[in-house]
């Protein structure tokens, strides 16, 4: 192999190498404490937004529902998977997410800067599944 070839070789290897890295910045997530509205969550003093530690990968937004107080209570904060997990298996035992129910609650974790702006239990489509939907349709109408 000739110096020139090795040179392409190792250039063409940069390139390739560089498009794969990811460029890994802080987790950014709304924040708020024992609001009863999601509304009030994002007015009172708030949206604050929080930019994440290093460990905390997750937005997590928690929705409880008191039979004592008649009122529901939304948390939104960062947090780690297993931050996240917790959260989940705690209110897994007090009729997680069934809302016919006394006493219920809701966790929902999210992994984008910003995802966590909504209630908690609103669908959320991916960038991905929408960019799929569309080479899909291109294709099609290409037949």
């Amino acid at each position: 192999m000739s110096c020139t070839w090795c040179s392409l070789f190792i250039a063409i290897a940069v390139i390739v190498l560089a498009t794969c890295i990811q460029f890994v910045s802080s987790l950014q997530c709304y924040t708020c404490a024992a609001e009863d509205t999601n509304d009030n969550c994002n007015i009172n003093e708030a949206p604050i937004l929080k930019t994440c530690s290093a460990r905390e990968d997750q937005c997590l937004t928690q929705v409880i529902y008191s039979t004592e107080r008649g009122k529901l209570r939304i948390d939104k904060y960062c947090a780690s998977q297993d931050g996240c997990d917790a959260a989940t298996e705690q209110l897994g035992k007090r009729y997680f997410c069934d809302k016919s129910r006394a006493g219920w609650g809701c966790v929902e974790c999210c992994e984008t800067d910003k995802c966590n702006l909504s209630a908690g239990d609103q669908l959320r489509v991916s960038a991905a599944v929408i960019y799929a939907v569309a080479v899909v349709s291109r294709l099609i109408v290409r037949c």
